[in-house]
């Protein structure tokens, strides 16, 4: 084959992918529109409300995480005496 062919045979392939990628990108553009749609037309129905939390300033959670976390770490437990 000479140069021009090859060239040739080059921009085909090059225009050929461009319109696979501009192709693909258009139909996630449409699948996009339409999950949006249907995301509206969902949008009536209400979520499962989450459990309440407890208040941050509880003490016996405060304690609770503070020996998990101690025990996690292997630090010595609260109320317990280091040992030396």
């Amino acid at each position: 084959m000479d140069i021009g062919g090859l060239l040739r045979d080059g921009a085909e392939l090059m225009v050929l992918g461009m319109f696979v990628v501009f192709s693909l990108l258009g139909l996630l553009v449409v699948a996009m529109k339409g999950m949006t749609r249907l995301a509206r037309a969902l949008e009536g129905t209400p979520a499962p409300a989450a459990a309440p939390l407890p208040p941050a300033g509880d003490p016996d959670l405060i304690a609770a995480v503070t020996a998990a976390v101690h025990a996690y770490r292997g630090g010595p437990r609260p109320g317990e005496r280091p040992a030396k």
